[in-house]
Formats: C-alpha cells, sequence, structure tokens
C-alpha cells in the first residue's frame, strides 16, 4: 500500500516539477510542489477509501509448489486513513522527505483452509484476526524530471503495536496462537531496520520501472 502511495506521489511530483522550476524563488517552488504533493497524496485516499474496508469471500488459489488455499471470508480495514504527517519538498533540488503515517489495520479471516502434500500439512484455520497500530514510513528521495526517475530512495518503516490471535487446526490438531506488541513489534523493527537499504533499493528499482511505463509514449 505505501507502495502504491510512493509510486503516485513520485509521478506526480516528477511531472509537476517539470512546470514550476520557473517560479520567481525558492519559497514559491517549495510552496508549490507541497500544495501539489498533498492535494495528490488526499486524493490517493479518497479513491482508496472507496474499497475500504476490502472484503473477499469465497476464493481459492492454487499454487503449484504449495498447494491448495481456500478462504471464506476475508476482511481488512482502516488502510485508507493515511496521511502526509511531515514533508519537505524543494524542486530546485530535486529532493523530497517526510513521514507516510497509518493509525491502525485490521485483518480477519474467516475459516480458511491449506491442503499442501509438498509440505505433508492439512491445516485449518476457524478464525485469524491481525491489527497493526501506528505504521510508520519515513522517505526520502532525490528524482530527476529529465529521466522521470528516481535517482535515491531511503525509507525508513516502523510500527509501534501488533496484535495477532490465530485459531484452527493442524493436521487435525487443535492450535492457537496469540501474539502480542511485547513479543513481536521490536523484532518486526529490528528486521526492517537491518534491511532498509535491501528494501530501498529494491523499492527504487520497482518504482523506476513503473515509473518509465507512466512515461512511456505507449502507455
Amino acid at each position: 500500500m505505501n507502495t502504491a502511495i510512493l509510486l503516485g506521489l513520485i509521478a506526480c511530483i516528477c511531472f509537476t516539477s517539470a512546470s514550476i522550476l520557473k517560479a520567481e524563488n525558492e519559497d514559491e517552488t517549495r510552496s508549490i510542489l507541497s500544495n501539489t504533493i498533498n492535494r495528490t497524496v488526499e486524493s490517493l485516499r479518497v479513491q482508496i477509501a472507496n474499497y475500504d474496508p476490502l472484503l473477499l469471500t469465497d476464493k481459492s488459489i492454487s499454487v503449484s509448489e504449495l498447494g491448495d488455499i481456500n478462504v471464506k471470508k476475508v476482511e481488512v480495514s482502516g488502510f485508507s486513513n493515511f496521511a502526509l504527517t511531515s514533508l519537505s519538498a524543494n524542486a530546485l533540488t530535486s529532493n523530497v522527505g517526510g513521514t507516510l503515517s497509518l493509525p491502525k489495520v485490521s485483518a480477519n479471516i474467516q475459516s480458511a483452509t491449506l491442503s499442501s502434500e509438498a509440505l505433508d500439512v492439512e491445516a485449518e484455520v476457524t478464525s485469524l484476526s491481525v491489527e497493526l497500530v501506528g505504521a510508520t514510513v519515513e522517505f526520502s528521495f532525490r528524482y530527476s524530471v529529465r529521466t522521470l526517475q528516481l535517482t535515491s530512495l531511503s525509507i525508513i518503516p516502523k510500527i509501534q503495536g501488533l496484535d495477532l490471535e490465530l485459531r484452527g487446526f493442524l493436521n487435525g490438531q487443535a492450535s492457537e496462537l496469540i501474539i502480542t506488541s511485547e513479543e513481536i513489534v521490536d523484532f518486526i523493527n529490528e528486521f526492517l531496520s537491518d534491511y532498509q537499504d535491501a528494501i530501498s533499493s529494491a523499492l527504487q528499482t520497482g518504482i523506476n520501472y513503473l515509473l518509465r511505463l507512466v512515461g512511456s509514449p505507449s502507455s
């Protein structure tokens, strides 16, 4: 989700910057670009809100290396409540930085099954609830208007809370898993920090590929 938001922002910023570089002073370019970014974020939020909550029912997926997955009902909510809580943008230097915040996302699964011969697993999830609280992504990037691409990107994702409750059966045996914030948040944030450079590099490569498609005359 945050990747899609960043992509929309970056495409908008690159196209907008080309038209405001002739502004009379630096303060004017900062104001124009910041206002454009804020309007873009709000526009994206409104569009995404049309699909929030997201409800899927009676879905089946077959993965050759994993097995068959069947889900009776999945509901995800809260993912459209993101906002830019800080922003610094300068079209003259092509630098943008800020923080995207997402207060809470909830996901619930009712009656899901996994049947895998490769893993020798027969699993049934009778209920699964996940609540992600206080997700933030601090980001900074530099872009090129001429080539419509990112020349650098750094992101630092963090979460403040995560609660998970899973109940079901594994190979016929009743199973229960309950994870609270204290047990998992530090581990997740440490993992994200350790792989920050790899995540940023992968996102930069992916976003630049999509930007090339956006900027292609045939698209």
